[in-house]
């Protein structure tokens, strides 16, 4: 079954606390989280 994001590059640039569970969830879809 293919992901929804899959083939996607995403380049996270998050510090704070909340921000950076948007980029676990892409990932989670089978983007590329850099």
């Amino acid at each position: 079954m293919t992901k929804v994001m899959e083939g996607v590059r995403i380049l996270e640039v998050a510090q704070h606390t909340f921000v950076p569970s948007a980029g676990a969830i892409l990932a989670d879809w089978g983007a590329d989280v850099i």
